[in-house]
């Protein structure tokens, strides 16, 4: 019987999501499912749709049995950070495995693909000579970092076969999260083992909602959309929402979903427009926010004055050498004040700076006893923390005030949408 630990978002939770829930309790015999969850803002840089509270209790409803909330500095960071707090999280809460999504042939991942997984994960962190080589001449031409990066560790691969291999590894969202957990496994010398789960039906990208029943997390999250427009316009038909979403969710979650759907409470992208535009003018020195370089701020600040809205910004200011998603990331770090001190500040408290609790089975109310006895602050509610004598730590106290300031913005943004008031944290009620 095993402790098994899932790095998530759940945005939305989906039947592939449940598909690796039920993984982790029949096949790998499971006693405990832990999750550790990304705040109100994604690892892509986007506003989640539904809160973390609502997404925690779809996890707990559809089978894990304790939900720890990541914090907001690492869950909008680089895929690096996002895997490290990850991990570090579910190993301070005993977790003995890592369990992940995969694009790939699962008939390969305990052989080929396992191996070579580890073996560029151990050739990021060692950065042998040659392979700095490469990735510094890669970005001389222009190349994003992600795009110089594969092909400095190709460089360092001899065998065809595996180039290829690794070629896919590095190709898709999901397996660059497995690498980096497999990395952060590696660095931080943790007895981890990570497991991964080849994905059913459609791809990570894939933004298109078939018969395939396991349909992609964009695909929904774009299916909502185009309905919330219909819903505003009173077009939408009856029963239209339940029939391009239910068969693609477990129904405890979408029920959750569409009880917020109706009630106005979804966050898109384009609901941060003018809380970002107004951000974006209110400082000229951009670079102390985390990962934005000068060349980004320089390209913000020319070309502020064409904002319209977030996600045509980060189309305007994307080139060959800005990912998209690094784009956004940054844009998310102006917006909710995140610097690189911050992320340095995580970093000192070794990636796992308290366990929040956001959602608990009858199991893991009992697993909570074994969570107390390790040496970080526990908690359900910021009540019961922010008098407590953990809180001196000025490095839980400042990572603690992002959490809040991430959660205070969503909940204005939820606002300006339901037209009624909603409960701060320290208001609202703590349901386990």
């Amino acid at each position: 019987m095993s402790n098994i630990g899932i790095i998530a978002e759940f945005n939305p939770f989906h039947q592939g999501h449940l598909y690796l829930m039920d993984y982790a309790r029949q096949t790998l015999k499971a006693n405990t499912i832990v999750v550790a969850l990304g705040h109100e803002f994604t690892q892509r840089g986007d506003v989640a749709l539904l809160d973390r509270y609502t997404r925690a209790a779809s996890a707990r409803l559809c089978g894990a049995d304790l939900v720890l909330g990541m914090p907001l500095a690492a869950s909008c960071a680089s895929a690096e950070v996002f895997a490290r707090c990850g991990v570090a999280l579910l190993a301070a809460a005993g977790c003995d495995k890592i369990l992940c999504g995969w694009e790939g042939s699962q008939a390969m991942v305990p052989s080929i693909e396992k191996a070579l997984l580890f073996e560029i994960a151990s050739l990021l962190s060692e950065e042998p000579k040659d392979y700095k080589k490469v990735l510094s001449e890669q970005l001389k031409t222009g190349k994003s970092y992600p795009a110089a990066r594969t092909n400095a560790v190709l460089s360092c691969i001899s065998s065809d076969s595996k180039k290829a291999i690794a070629r896919d590894l590095l190709s898709s969202p999901n397996n660059i999260l497995a690498l980096e957990y497999a990395r952060a496994i590696h660095d931080l010398s943790l007895p981890l083992e990570l497991v991964l789960l080849a994905r059913k039906g459609s791809d990570y990208h894939s933004t298109r909602i078939t018969k395939d029943f396991y349909a992609s997390a964009t695909s929904i999250r774009q299916k909502l959309a185009s309905m919330e427009v219909l819903y505003q316009k009173g077009t939408l038909k009856p029963d239209q929402f339940r029939q391009s979403l239910s068969p693609h969710m477990p129904q405890e979650s979408y029920q959750l979903l569409e009880q917020a759907f109706i009630k106005k409470l979804l966050l898109f992208p384009s609901d941060v427009d003018i809380l970002l535009h107004t951000k974006l003018f209110e400082k000229e020195e951009l670079t102390t926010f985390a990962d934005c370089t000068e060349d980004l701020q320089n390209r913000i600040l020319k070309n502020r004055d064409q904002y319209i809205g977030y996600e045509a910004f980060a189309d305007l200011l994307k080139n060959k050498s800005l990912t998209r998603s690094r784009i956004t990331r940054v844009l998310t770090h102006i917006l909710l004040g995140i610097t690189d001190e911050d992320l340095t500040l995580l970093k000192r408290r070794d990636y796992a700076p308290y366990f929040w609790i956001l959602a608990a089975s009858a199991k893991g109310k009992g697993y909570m006893g074994v969570l107390k006895q390790k040496d970080l602050p526990l908690f359900c509610s910021i009540n019961e923390i922010s008098s407590s004598l953990n809180m001196e730590k000025s490095d839980t106290r400042r990572l603690l005030a992002l959490d809040l300031k991430a959660s205070e913005v969503v909940r204005i943004l939820r606002i300006h949408k339901c037209r009624r008031p909603l409960p701060t944290e320290y208001t609202r009620k703590v349901v386990l």
